[in-house]
């Protein structure tokens, strides 16, 4: 069941759709296989590729940055291990002549060796805890503005060198050779501005990021093209953040604790793998388009008869057996088919017109059968009886409705014929008013309007009766007060055809009632009747309709062609 929902699609594709698309498919599924694989494999070694020259490109990167903080340790370490700077700092005794000559013979002369060796160094100096010695610009400098640097916590005196972030800056600091045990702390450093370390460039990639790190705290961080990521991130080696790919490569920094990790999205590196997978791509596209239309010409060279024949079954099944069919002359299977159908069709365009001619003569025999059911004689002679025995008792209102009964059953049977006039239909219509009025003791009052020339016109019987039955019993009786309550009835000539009309001022019909009325499911016969009696007989432009009558009365049209009973104009004259 699953398999012929998921073909049903398919299935419902038109001939020449399948025959394009086998063909295509038949032709591309082993090139886009083969190319698949060859595309897979490519990609497999430019992604090998990338990685190793990405590892290579950091690898150059983290030696490059090693090699300057040597420069800087061996700055350090200079200015540590000089033994006269240690007995500069260590000397708590001095005069201030002493300190003047020591700061100008000897601290002096070795911080500008230093900075002369690195001349991108942003600030040298040294930082002691002899409070003898006066600070000096940022030569000299007191131990204690560092106590409050949180790294400065976590930095042992016992270690003798260590880098830090400190106000922006790559700072080192290295502490003095200690003559004594109870001589002051001193510690040397040096800040350079990052950048002068950091600013690298990454050959052929346009969108990287890069960060220096301690355990778990950011020394440096900075992105090119893209936006940065968290040490997280970083730290626990994620490839995927923010649903990007990443690829990572981490190097220890020589001669310090850092790591350096140099990121970038996978997409950037791929760059030119995917402008090669998209030359590949609108080449399959290019051959695709080509093979479409090689399979659609080939396609309609097969399906142009069958189409032709589609179109002919598609107007006999709308019902339009009038147009010529195109037959085939050739003798294959599609002529074969189109011969045999065109055989069909004639055969069945017979087979309607009989049926259509049975149907009528059935109609028409059931009407009579339906009338002879009713003897009229016996009717006739039953009603005449109570007539004379009302007339008897002096009981006028019986025989007045006796003798209007008698009428409208005698317009009703009609000697057995299902044709009549307009002027015998109206006393039909009388007869049974008269019943209907004695019935609701005359609440509502009767309207004929009725044109003298549509006296002698030809229509079948028992037309109006329904239609004027509908209106009393879903209109007139249906109104909450039955003063004012109005039924006309209409007949006029328009051109070649009758309108006959009968409208009541009761609640209304809608649309929709009426539609349901007249259907095949209706609960109730009479507007049905007429219906398919006045389109058996007329045609299937005629019938009944719903019209818009005046101050929101219920209206109902029949529109029959105009047809003088020739007889009856004939007896007229006589």
């Amino acid at each position: 069941m699953r398999n012929r929902k998921i073909l049903q699609p398919i299935r419902s594709w038109k001939l020449r759709k399948k025959l394009i698309v086998s063909f295509v498919a038949l032709v591309m599924l082993p090139v886009l296989t083969l190319s698949g694989y060859s595309m897979w494999q490519m990609q497999l070694a430019m992604s090998e590729k990338v990685q190793l020259t990405f590892s290579d490109s950091i690898y150059q990167i983290s030696s490059r940055i090693s090699r300057q903080f040597e420069r800087y340790n061996a700055a350090l370490n200079f200015l540590s291990l000089n033994r006269q700077l240690s007995n500069v700092f260590e000397n708590e005794e001095s005069s201030y002549y002493d300190q003047y000559e020591a700061m100008n013979y000897v601290l002096e002369p070795t911080l500008m060796m230093v900075q002369q060796l690195a001349p991108e160094l942003e600030s040298i100096g040294i930082y002691t805890s002899n409070h003898h010695l006066k600070e000096r610009n940022e030569a000299v400098l007191y131990l204690e503005r560092l106590e409050g640097k949180p790294w400065f916590e976590r930095f042992s005196m016992r270690q003798r060198l260590c880098w830090t972030m400190d106000d922006g800056a790559v700072t080192g600091l290295a502490r003095l050779m200690k003559l004594s045990v109870k001589t002051p702390d001193s510690m040397a450093y040096i800040r350079v501005d990052p950048e002068m370390i950091f600013d690298v460039k990454l050959e052929n990639h346009d969108a990287y990021g890069m960060c220096v790190y301690h355990d778990d705290q950011l020394m440096y961080s900075r992105a090119f093209g893209m936006e940065e990521i968290d040490l997280a991130s970083i730290r626990d080696r994620a490839e995927v953040i923010n649903g990007q790919r990443y690829m990572m490569v981490t190097h220890d920094i020589e001669s310090t604790d850092w790591s350096l990790c140099i990121y970038c999205p996978y997409d950037v590196m791929n760059i030119d793998m995917r402008k090669t997978f998209v030359s590949l791509g609108m080449l399959a596209i290019a051959n695709l388009i080509l093979l479409t239309l090689m399979g659609r010409f080939i396609a309609d060279s097969i399906s142009k008869r069958l189409s032709r024949l589609n179109d002919s079954m598609s107007a006999v099944a709308a019902g339009h057996l009038e147009q010529p069919i195109e037959l085939e002359e050739d003798s294959d299977e599609i002529g074969e088919l189109s011969q045999h159908f065109g055989r069909m069709v004639a055969s069945l365009e017979e087979h309607i017109t009989t049926n259509y001619e049975n149907r009528l003569l059935l109609q028409e025999a059931e009407l009579k059968a339906l009338q002879s059911q009713i003897n009229p004689h016996f009717l006739y002679n039953s009603l005449s009886v109570i007539n004379w025995m009302a007339i008897d008792c002096e009981a006028m209102h019986i025989s007045d409705i006796t003798c209007a009964l008698s009428s409208f059953y005698r317009s009703v049977l009609n000697n057995g014929s299902s044709v009549t006039t307009v002027s015998e239909e109206l006393r039909n219509i009388e007869a049974y008013l008269k019943i209907q009025t004695c019935m609701h003791d005359g609440s509502f009052e009767t309207v004929m309007d009725i044109h003298p020339d549509t006296l002698d016109c030809e229509v079948i019987g028992v037309m109006l009766q329904p239609l004027v039955e509908n209106a009393i019993e879903h209109g007139i009786d249906c109104r909450r007060e039955m003063e004012g309550a109005r039924l006309i009835i209409s007949a006029q000539r328009e051109g070649d055809a009758l309108l006959f009309a009968v409208e009541d001022n009761g609640p209304g019909m809608t649309e929709k009632q009426f539609e349901e009325s007249v259907s095949h499911s209706a609960k109730t016969y009479g507007l049905k009747n007429v219906q398919d009696r006045l389109k058996i007989a007329y045609g299937e432009k005629y019938g009944l309709a719903l019209v818009s009558g005046r101050e929101g009365c219920t209206r109902i049209e029949v529109r029959l062609p105009r047809k003088v009973l020739k007889n009856h104009a004939q007896n007229e004259k006589t």
